[in-house]
């Protein structure tokens, strides 16, 4: 069931029940939702085709192998799809954060802060599956 909430700043672990996205105005496909599920199957996640800068950091054992940039194909609850800069091998840690297409109400950029894994790799794209999320207010230039 979809509902609207008035919080701008929401944060969530995929890894439980409650699954949920944040509804902001002008992304009218971004709304949140209660799951009754407790595991998220990205085959049922809505996907949607956002193109978005995308900053990467790449870990393996709590240290940061390398850092890069790429572009967003696909954003679910539970995946993103992007084309990094370089080719990325599967496995490892990733922490992203990508520049969200929509703005707050005074015009303040939002940005999506994600922890996840490097779940495959085909052709050019990654994909990262969630397991935490975190929408921020981005940083003034």
């Amino acid at each position: 069931m979809a509902r609207r909430e008035d919080s701008l700043y929401y944060s969530t672990n995929n890894s439980g029940a409650g699954s949920k996205a944040l509804a902001l105005q002008g992304v009218r496909h971004m709304v949140l939702e209660e799951r009754q599920d407790t595991c998220s199957d990205p085959s049922t996640d809505r996907r949607y085709q956002i193109s978005a800068c995308l900053e990467y950091k790449l870990i393996r054992r709590r240290k940061i192998l390398s850092a890069g940039r790429g572009m967003t194909f696909s954003i679910s609850s539970s995946e993103i799809v992007f084309k990094p800069e370089h080719p990325i091998p599967a496995g490892l840690k990733i922490e992203a954060s990508v520049e969200w297409p929509a703005r707050l109400d005074n015009g303040v950029a939002l940005r999506l802060h994600v922890e996840g894994d490097i779940a495959k790799t085909e052709r050019e794209y990654a994909t990262i599956k969630i397991l935490r999320y975190e929408f921020r207010t981005a940083r003034a230039s």
